[in-house]
């Protein structure tokens, strides 16, 4: 597996984004047991930025 393409040019307001991270989580509701895809986004000091979660 190749490692994660740098986003030198993404930012969210003045923060520079290292990485964006896709997959699925399986998130506990009272609609369904189905899996939740999301995207993070991960800041150059490693931290989370933004999580958004969606349902599939």
């Amino acid at each position: 597996m190749s490692p994660p393409a740098c986003h030198d040019h993404l930012k969210v307001e003045e923060t520079p984004i290292r990485m964006v991270v896709m997959g699925e989580a399986y998130l506990q509701r009272e609609k369904s047991d189905k899996p939740n895809r999301f995207v993070c986004l991960i800041s150059d000091q490693g931290k989370v930025v933004l999580t958004f979660f969606t349902e599939q």
